[in-house]
């Protein structure tokens, strides 16, 4: 579980109720060792008024060999 504390005023934004599955979420980027990492969210639901949200997010690694770890 992810908690954002970051306080926010009224109704959720509406950059945290964006339908779907979104790449270059974070984490994304490349390592020291030259893996690539690759972060995706997916917003399940959320609650405007509540200011809740539920996401699946997921990371896949790329080693410099091409391998996933």
């Amino acid at each position: 579980m992810y908690v954002d504390n970051d306080h926010m005023e009224g109704d959720l934004n509406e950059d945290w109720r964006q339908p779907g599955v979104h790449t270059n979420r974070f984490p994304t980027g490349t390592c020291a060792n030259g893996a690539r990492v690759q972060g995706t969210t997916e917003t399940i639901w959320w609650d405007a008024p509540r200011r809740l949200v539920q996401f699946r997010r997921s990371a896949t690694v790329t080693l410099p060999d091409e391998r996933s770890p």
